[in-house]
């Protein structure tokens, strides 16, 4: 399995993979989500964790370019900003799960149930 991280925060990036790591085959670190949709035809991940605020594309904005040309893309959002306007913006982009960064342990656990009955 095949995994994105797409924050510009590099200890986010890392603390992220150091949690999944070992549930997936390859992980892909990128600081920024101004290449995703290239990023993404290129390597075809099965998931994306995306931050919201980067520039100069965030991480709503590109969901919705990626989901547009790849409807099957999987993009999770992993933000600071949990307030119900940035859940709708990312409802609407086609997001396939949100979680706030300050637990990001749970997404371990959320991860492997997804992963079990592969």
């Amino acid at each position: 399995m095949k995994v994105f991280i797409v924050d510009d925060n590099a200890e986010i990036r890392h603390l992220v993979h150091s949690i999944i790591g070992d549930l997936t085959e390859q992980i892909f670190e990128y600081d920024s989500a101004e290449n995703i949709v290239a990023m993404y035809e290129l390597h075809k991940p099965d998931w994306i964790f995306m931050d919201i605020k980067m520039k100069p594309l965030n991480g709503i904005t590109a969901t919705a370019l990626l989901k547009h040309k790849f409807p099957e893309a999987r993009v999770v959002i992993l933000t600071n900003y949990g307030e119900q306007t940035y859940r709708i913006a990312a409802k609407k982009a086609g997001v396939s799960g949100f979680f706030l960064k300050d637990d990001l342990r749970q997404i371990r656990t959320i991860f492997s149930d997804i992963l079990e009955p592969m």
